[in-house]
């Protein structure tokens, strides 16, 4: 699943992935996710990652052998997994269609990271703004209380969840919709206060760094303000989920699952409607799958989870989702790009000069 963070200076917030409604339905009968009355379901073909996304996806070169059989009930940790190698630095396209991944392998590249500073960048930014406030605290008595941000942590850059297509990645299969534990996501930590502080003393000190933040903020350039490349992406997602071409294949998805025995509607049930998903627990429920850590009582995966994300990817493969949602989601974008170009051109000046401005006062401090 995609998750969608902005900056606040200094600050990472995270903040849930918005999941888009997907269109179409099919009345195959049973609930979701339990075999259709008198059907028979048969092994699909196997789906080697290429011909899921249509063209050769960001991961295809570590991707290329064939799924396996599907195993014997087994947690992964049981069985080696496979090393997982990401694509080029710069995000790679389709050859077919020249649309561009995420730096993460999100299925587009979406206005939100052509129009930011990427994750190195921006550590540059928060280490230099860091260094400014550490600055004003040590003039108010405060020494050694700043914790330095961490260099970004690059990701495999391969995606295995789209937010509106659910599971998407050919080899994840043999971990049904647990994940392969070998794919990591790129990301870095900001500063804030050192864990050295004294308990009894975090409460002044917040209150000095918080004021030390406001009054260093634009020493640097203030940060561009709003949302717009965010609104962009998300309104590109909505408009691909809503786009014929992509109902019909998510009907024809759906057929094709309850072909093979498995009643779904929508892409994203199998993930987060199935059996073998995380108990949605809230505060005060007494349900015993909720007690104490829920994601711990998630049931062992199975022959059957596997099997269904074999048949998922397949069906995928089949009715060419996921280039299909490529297409619609960047064909949308760009339309907006091109009617937003000077605000989106700005907003990326802005930060570009925000960057310079830390990179010369970290050339001038020797780097610290």
């Amino acid at each position: 699943m995609t998750v969608a963070t902005s900056r606040v200076t200094g600050i990472v917030v995270a903040g849930a992935a918005l999941m888009w409604a997907v269109a179409g339905c099919v009345d195959a009968g049973g609930p979701a996710g339990e075999p259709a009355a008198g059907s028979s379901a048969s092994p699909r073909p196997t789906v080697a990652a290429g011909d899921l996304y249509g063209a050769s996806d960001p991961s295809s070169q570590a991707l290329e052998s064939p799924l396996p059989s599907a195993p014997s009930p087994a947690k992964p940790e049981d069985s080696e997994p496979p090393a997982v190698t990401g694509p080029p630095p710069e995000p790679t396209s389709g050859p077919d269609t020249g649309i561009p991944y995420g730096a993460d392998g999100e299925l587009v590249r979406g206005a939100d990271e052509i129009f930011s500073l990427t994750d190195a960048e921006q550590h540059v930014v928060d280490q230099a703004h860091a260094l400014l406030v550490s600055d004003c605290l040590k003039a108010e008595g405060f020494t050694d209380v700043i914790r330095m941000p961490t260099m970004p942590t690059p990701g495999s850059g391969v995606a295995e969840w789209d937010e509106t297509m659910g599971l998407i990645r050919a080899e994840s299969a043999r971990y049904g919709y647990l994940g392969d534990p070998q794919i990591t996501y790129s990301g870095s930590d900001g500063w804030g206060i050192s864990q050295d502080v004294p308990v009894d003393e975090r409460k002044k000190v917040l209150d000095a760094m918080m004021e030390c933040q406001r009054s260093t903020a634009s020493d640097l350039g203030l940060p561009a303000e709003g949302d717009l490349p965010w609104d962009i992406k998300h309104a590109a997602q909505a408009e691909a989920s809503a786009d014929p071409t992509f109902i019909e294949a998510v009907e024809g998805w759906s057929q094709c699952m309850a072909s093979e025995g498995y009643i779904y509607a929508r892409p994203t049930e199998p993930w987060t409607a199935a059996p073998w998903s995380y108990p949605d627990c809230q505060d005060g429920d007494t349900r015993p799958e909720c007690a104490g850590d829920a994601e711990a009582t998630r049931p062992a995966l199975s022959a059957l989870e596997i099997a269904t994300a074999e048949a998922d990817l397949a069906c995928k493969a089949e009715v060419s989702m996921v280039p299909v949602f490529r297409a619609a989601m960047w064909t949308s974008q760009q339309a907006q790009i091109d009617a937003n170009r000077p605000t989106l051109d700005q907003r990326l000046d802005t930060e570009k000069a925000r960057l310079h401005r830390a990179q010369e006062l970290l050339r001038v401090r020797g780097g610290t």
